[in-house]
This record gives structure tokens, sequence and C-alpha cells, in this order.
């Protein structure tokens, strides 16, 4: 059974959960390894 849930307004939680979630699912190593490559990306779009 899957289950998925949206918090759209707020009512849940007032902070980010999607950061703490991706750093929490993925592995150390891709995360480096995203980190070094969207890097110049992140770098530009500022």
């Amino acid at each position: 059974m899957n289950i998925a849930l949206f918090d759209f307004d707020g009512t849940i939680t007032n902070e980010d959960a999607f950061t703490k979630f991706i750093f929490y699912a993925t592995l150390k190593y891709r995360l480096i390894a995203g980190m070094i490559l969207l890097s110049p990306v992140i770098f530009y779009t500022k």
C-alpha cells in the first residue's frame, strides 16, 4: 500500500520538508554527485 500526502496550504507543517526528505531518501554519493553536477546551474540562476 502506498500513501502520498500533500500539504499545499501549510496546515501539517510550516517548514520545507522536501529537502529533508531528499537528504534522508538519497544515498550520500548521489547527493554529492548531484550537487556537483547542478552547481553551475544553481550558480548561474541566482
